[in-house]
């Protein structure tokens, strides 16, 4: 349960921090093309570490807090010997890694094309950074959200304490 937990926190950290770039980018460029969009490093140096930094931690790389989730999960899986679930779980991160590597390189270093700017609210780059920096700070950090995270997962595990305080002492 504290495997899924903390992998639930690392996607819900690193998804919407690649969904806001994605839109904040279709917005500043006027599409989400991949094959239209290239050189966007130049533009918003913010957006491209962003993106990079919640893609790798998608893909499980440390220090970053995908990476303590992933291998969390790992260990769950190697502990029940749910060997096959590990091959298509390791699959999975390669070819996540894949696609992340050639999306961040076209779209924030491939040959610069031309667009119409629009321009992108100062509390947009604000929220993406924070979800940036939450990445990485749980990840270097761990320690206290494991400890909180394992403390929320015994607590729904133990239904003797769930009975108790709903039906009371009869």
């Amino acid at each position: 349960m504290t495997a899924a937990l903390v992998y639930l926190v690392s996607h819900g950290l690193a998804k919407p921090a690649l969904f806001m770039i994605s839109g904040l980018i279709e917005r500043m460029i006027g599409t989400s093309k991949l094959e239209d969009l290239g050189g966007l490093s130049e533009v918003s140096l913010v957006f491209s570490a962003s993106f990079f930094i919640s893609a790798l931690s998608l893909v499980g790389i440390p220090p970053l807090l995908g990476f303590l989730g992933k291998m969390l999960v790992f260990k769950s899986v190697i502990v029940s010997e749910h060997f096959l679930l590990l091959i298509t779980l390791l699959a999975g991160a390669v070819i996540t890694l894949i696609y992340f590597s050639r999306t961040w390189l076209e779209v924030f270093f491939g040959e610069p094309v031309e667009y119409a700017r629009s321009e992108v609210s100062k509390k947009e780059v604000f929220a993406v950074t924070v979800l940036t920096v939450l990445i990485v700070v749980l990840g270097v950090g761990f320690e206290p959200m494991y400890q909180l995270v394992e403390k929320a997962s015994e607590a729904a595990l133990n239904t003797e304490v769930y009975v108790e305080t709903v039906i009371g002492d009869s």
